[in-house]
Order: C-alpha cells, then sequence, then structure tokens
C-alpha cells in the first residue's frame, strides 16, 4: 500500500495565509479611510459650526466660456431667514470665498424662501410686489478680485450694496 497523505488543520491554514493577509491589509486600508474621513467631515462641521449660519447648498457650479477665457462659480444658498444680517452675510463671504479660491469670479446668491427658487439667478429680476419680494434676498460677488455684498429686505425698495474689498485693496474690516 502506498502511503496516504494526510492534510492536517495547519496545512490548510498555510495554503490560505496569503489571501488572509492580504484581507488584513485592504481591512487596514480601509479603516484607516474611515478614519480620514470621519476627520475631515468633524473639521467641516466645526467649520460650518463657528460659522453660525444655516444654509443649505443648493446648486454649485462652474460655468466656462472658452471663446473668451471666462469661469465664474455660481452658488445657490437657502439660507435661515433669521440669519439674514449684515453680519452673517460677511460671515458667509468670507466663508465661501476663502472655501473657493478660483476660479476668481464666483457669485453666491442667498435664498430665504422656496419661491425665490423658481428663476435660479435672476434676484435682480424680481418684480415688485412679487411674492419673492417679500422675503430678504441676496448676492455675495467676487469679479476681478472685488468683492461685494447685494442684499433687499422686504421693507426697502432699493438693494444695499457693501463694497468689502476693491480690486487689489485688502479687506474692510
Amino acid at each position: 500500500m502506498g502511503a496516504v497523505k494526510m492534510k492536517t488543520r495547519s496545512s490548510k491554514l498555510a495554503s490560505r495565509k496569503p489571501f488572509l493577509s492580504w484581507l488584513n491589509i485592504v481591512l487596514c486600508l480601509v479603516l484607516l479611510l474611515l478614519c480620514v474621513c470621519q476627520a475631515n467631515a468633524a473639521d467641516d462641521r466645526q467649520k460650518t459650526k463657528d460659522l453660525a449660519v444655516r444654509y443649505s447648498v443648493i446648486s454649485n457650479d462652474v460655468a466656462k466660456n472658452a471663446a473668451i477665457d471666462y469661469e465664474r462659480r455660481i452658488i445657490h444658498l437657502m439660507i435661515n431667514p433669521d440669519d439674514f444680517t449684515q453680519e452673517k452675510l460677511r460671515k458667509l463671504l468670507d466663508h465661501f470665498f476663502k472655501k473657493y479660491r478660483t476660479p476668481k469670479n464666483m457669485s453666491v446668491y442667498l435664498h430665504t424662501h422656496p419661491i425665490q427658487l423658481r428663476d435660479l439667478g435672476m434676484l435682480e429680476q424680481i418684480k415688485p410686489n412679487d411674492e419673492a419680494e417679500k422675503h430678504p434676498y441676496g448676492r455675495l460677488s467676487r469679479i476681478d478680485g472685488k468683492e461685494e455684498i447685494s442684499y433687499k429686505l422686504p421693507s426697502n425698495a432699493d438693494w444695499v450694496t457693501i463694497v468689502v474689498k476693491e480690486r487689489g485693496e485688502p479687506k474692510k474690516k
């Protein structure tokens, strides 16, 4: 009779060892990635908490016109009407203009009521006595280095514009 070769438990584990080591490496990388993502999310939550303005991003797009070499980021935000103050609008401007340094031209449209979202980007064309005009709305803009806040309150017929930074100058306090 010939010799019978018996497989033992240790020989089965030895054949799986390379697979198990790769599995351990993959699991460690996944855990590391999850930790990094959690740290970044916590950092973003802290920045938003420090901002003290409640908002939701409705859209965030970059419009490009290659014919004239022009780019502009356009963001639409829904913000809480209680947060529609000059101080908090300034914080939003600082937050978004630091977060998005490119392209150099940028508009952040501020909405406080869903009716204002019907014609995104057309805030200047809201007609008097329109339903949308009964709620505050505005725009933060950065155009060729000039930064400004423009807004309209229901109690005021005219736009209020605050120049935060002129072209080539430091920001005004």
